[in-house]
């Protein structure tokens, strides 16, 4: 069963504390004149419904962005699991079936990849418990992308993330060992990586220099529209 685009929430997680890149915001970095997190959401124009930030205490330096601020799960800092109960707490409020979690410092994830992890759990509802779906995840060479996740909302994950935070967190691995996983093969979204996650100084420079060419090929004309 395919779910309408309006029932799909996205948490947009503005990352950790970003120490290695001076303790900034990561998302709010710029990249060719845009912050970060813009690059990010504008991935999933059009896919998705109700959107939020999660954060772990209310911050106004996300307010430019124009997103409702979710707050972690509280008590000490658990790490992806505390804002990730949260939104799904949040995203169920809104009606929502869905939740896209999305890292603010994931400036190139693709469409496609978005398309295909609805499509999996599309795909899984009719074989499965609708309060028993998996989390969909994508796989770029072999590797797994645990934070940019489509995950069922109100069903047995949601209730696995939240007993995680009551019994103070759980890392997000050990999580999907209980919910399960549909794995989502993206490998031919390359070469460039398209879940490349900015925490160094170096990795912050290759994502500039990415964006800038990205924009620059933007602005040469297609030859076949002439």
């Amino acid at each position: 069963m395919a779910v309408d685009p309006d029932r799909v929430a996205l948490g947009l997680l503005a990352g950790g504390e970003g120490k290695r890149l001076g303790g900034t915001a990561k998302g709010l970095l710029m990249l060719a004149g845009r912050p970060m997190a813009h690059w990010a959401l504008s991935a999933v124009a059009g896919r998705i419904g109700p959107r939020a930030i999660s954060v772990h205490a209310e911050d106004p330096q996300w307010d430019p962005l124009g997103l409702p601020q979710v707050v972690d799960w509280p008590g000490p800092r658990m790490g992806p699991i505390a804002a990730i109960a949260a939104l799904l707490e949040w995203a169920e409020a809104q009606g929502a079936e869905r939740l896209l979690t999305l890292p603010a410092d994931t400036p190139f994830v693709r469409a496609e990849a978005i398309d295909r992890l609805s499509a999996a759990l599309d795909g899984a509802f009719g074989t499965r418990d609708p309060a028993e779906l998996p989390v969909a995840l994508p796989v770029f060479k072999k590797r797994r992308h645990h934070a940019l996740a489509l995950w069922p909302v109100g069903g047995r994950a949601a209730a696995v993330a939240a007993r995680a935070c009551r019994e103070g967190g759980a890392s997000l691995k050990s999580i999907f060992e209980e919910t399960g996983v549909l794995l989502v093969d993206c490998n031919d979204l390359g070469p460039e990586d398209p879940f490349l996650n900015v925490n160094t100084p170096e990795e912050l420079a290759k994502a500039r220099t990415r964006a800038t060419t990205q924009v620059a090929r933007s602005l040469v004309p297609d030859s076949r529209k002439l």
